[in-house]
């Protein structure tokens, strides 16, 4: 009887067990919510859950270390190659190649016979050499840059001077080739002739007002009047012709043709007067001619 009471009261406990668990699983499945972790908990789960559940709340950013090794990386290691390759100029560079100025109002490139070529540009500051570039065999040697004067010298076979000067409102290139001591020389009209040039130091400083002449300032009253209009005139006698010109002031004879059967006589040839006299046997005349103004009188 004992044995069957005990039973019972297994029995009895078991269902209790069993109830209370499928309770506590009800739980779980209809409020997944704070109580997940105690559930699981009380349901022996593993601890798998806990670790997922673990990763998925720590944030992704936990390891600074990564991040700022890329970030230094990145901020603190610029491009040097190109840096360098863009403000130092490479081994080919010779100082015989300037930049040209920006206001430049004219370049000129000129063939220094075989030898290579110059490239001079004409600015307000003055004269600057542009490019000098030998030829094959040949060697630049630049003895001024800038300024008033260029002088570029090349040489190999032979000598060739190229010089470029500011000269009087013009600009003078001479080519010179010591080869044959044989020279070149051009000129060409320098288009900034009234500016001020590099050569005086304190042009920068010099007042608009400053007494250096310049071409601007010569009076044009200087220039004297073109001369009038050469005048010739011809005057026919019965002893024959003259003809004189009036040039400049001057009358001058250009010629004396006698009639037939007469002879002449040239007393006075210019520049004040022009006088023949003609002759045949008892007969005389003559012709007579002064200047007036710009015209030619006749007596």
């Amino acid at each position: 009887m004992t044995s069957i009471i005990r039973s019972i009261g297994a029995a009895a406990l078991a269902f209790v067990l069993a109830a209370g668990g499928a309770v506590a699983l009800a739980e779980v499945f209809d409020d997944p919510g704070p109580s997940l972790l105690t559930a699981a908990v009380e349901t022996g789960t593993t601890s798998s859950t806990s670790t997922t559940v673990t990763s998925s709340t720590a944030p992704s950013t936990t390891s600074p270390t990564g991040s700022s090794t890329s970030s230094s990386t990145s901020s603190t290691l610029p491009g040097a190659t190109t840096s360098t390759s863009s403000t130092v100029p490479g081994p080919g560079t010779t100082p015989t190649s300037l930049p040209a100025p920006g206001d430049a109002a004219v370049t000129v490139t000129r063939s220094a016979l075989d030898a290579g070529q110059v490239t001079v540009a004409r600015a307000t500051e003055g004269l600057m050499l542009v490019e000098a570039l030998p030829a094959d065999g040949w060697q630049v040697v630049v003895e001024s840059a800038a300024g008033r004067e260029i002088e570029v010298s090349f040489r190999g076979p032979g000598r060739v001077d190229v010089n470029v000067q500011l000269d009087d409102g013009a600009i003078r290139i001479r080519i010179r080739d010591r080869r044959d001591d044989s020279e070149t020389v051009e000129y060409l009209a320098d288009p900034l002739a009234g500016a001020p040039s590099s050569t005086t130091p304190t042009s920068s400083t010099v007042p608009s007002g400053s007494t250096v002449p310049t071409t601007s300032t010569v009076p044009t009253t200087t220039v004297p009047d073109s001369p009038p209009a050469d005048i010739t005139r011809t005057v026919a006698g019965r002893g024959g012709t003259v003809t004189a010109r009036l040039s400049g002031g001057d009358l001058i004879l250009v010629a004396a043709t006698p009639s037939p059967g007469w002879s002449m006589d040239v007393r006075e040839a210019g520049p004040d007067r022009v006088e023949v006299r003609f002759e045949s046997g008892d007969d005389r005349t003559r012709i007579r001619m002064e200047p007036s103004g710009s015209a030619i009188s006749v007596e």
